[in-house]
């Protein structure tokens, strides 16, 4: 038998279904899968595919730093439901890693999509800066995943990158990188009483540089578990990691926790060089009529439109492959918009 039929009967074998989702590999604790590990089924997947391969992850928690490598791509990883797939880890800054080290997944496969699972980073909020997510994958995606950690939860680090019904857990700039992504009809959550919050930590450093994050109909809000106490909790929407910072907050529920103010600088950029935009938020916190004069409020959906799915991430092109559900145009124009 040829080495290229023997790899197609392997995939063949190992292609299975399950309910109207099929997948080329299964992980399963228990051992009722082709692998126990999901790095196993990563390292078992093709070199370089140019098509989607789906990795099945059942229900269980799975212990393990997993790396998806520059030469695994279109790796989709899909668990069982946030509530029951669970990948934790717990490195950290105080652990001895580098904060890029820090992720519990870890992804550099163009074209990797997560959907329907829990990513964990455990260490403690004195451990410092202890990733669950980093992701430098282009025409990368998660959809109804959770992302759970405290200082920089989720390094976004570069590639454009597509994010949908998503909820993402953290307290000292939890959302970082210089990714330029989108994230859609997500909910993220402050954590830690009497503890200043910055939602985000955008590094873009050149104004060439294809980078910057656009947060679309989502909420920012206090954790469900500190919900009793969101009187001690004040949030930024984010501070100036790179002289061409750029986050833009639309369409988006805003909760009383966020400082009037609402944007910080970080070690003194040029604040002229940063874009920090707000188009058409509600909610107590997004009265803007107390905020850092150097940012801007849009009021006109001309201007705006340059920050939808399909202008600023173009994902017409790409995002349908990912098969997460998306809009490409403002949120106010579609019946998915739901988000009190």
């Amino acid at each position: 038998m040829s080495f290229l039929m023997h790899f197609l009967l392997i995939l063949l074998l190992t292609y299975v279904s399950n309910g109207e989702e099929e997948f080329n590999a299964t992980v399963a604790v228990d051992g009722s899968g082709n692998y126990t590990t999901i790095n196993e089924a990563v390292a078992n997947a093709p070199i370089n595919s140019n098509s989607i391969y789906k990795i099945h992850i059942k229900e269980g928690v799975y212990d393990e730093i997993v790396q998806i490598p520059a030469n695994k791509k279109n790796i989709m990883l899909i668990g069982d439901g946030a509530d029951k797939t669970k990948i934790t880890g717990n490195r950290s800054h105080a652990g001895g890693f580098r904060t890029l080290d820090t992720a519990t997944v870890a992804v550099r496969g163009d074209g990797f999509v997560a959907k329907h699972l829990t990513i964990e980073n455990s260490a403690k909020p004195s451990d410092g800066m202890a990733a669950a997510f980093m992701n430098k994958a282009n025409h990368s995606a998660a959809y109804n995943c959770v992302f759970l950690g405290y200082q920089d939860t989720f390094h976004a680090r570069e590639g454009f990158q597509f994010y949908r019904d998503c909820n993402i857990h953290g307290t000292v700039d939890f959302v970082f990188g210089a990714a330029k992504a989108v994230f859609q009809n997500s909910n993220f959550f402050a954590r830690l009483p009497n503890h200043t919050i910055t939602f985000t930590a955008q590094s873009k450093n050149s104004i060439n540089q294809n980078s910057g994050y656009v947060f679309q109909n989502c909420s920012f809000t206090v954790a469900p578990e500190f919900s009793q106490r969101k009187e001690q909790v004040k949030a930024l929407l984010g501070r100036a990691w790179g002289n061409y910072s750029t986050v833009i907050v639309m369409e988006s529920w805003l909760d009383s926790i966020i400082y009037p103010r609402g944007w910080a600088q970080w070690d003194k950029p040029v604040v002229d060089l940063i874009t920090y935009v707000e188009f058409r938020n509600r909610g107590p916190g997004s009265n803007t009529s107390g905020r850092v004069s150097w940012s801007k409020v849009l009021g006109d959906v001309a201007s705006a439109r340059q920050f939808t799915v399909v202008e600023f991430i173009g994902g017409d092109n790409w995002i349908p492959t990912t098969e997460a559900p998306y809009y490409g145009g403002f949120a106010t124009n579609s019946s998915e918009f739901s988000l009190a």
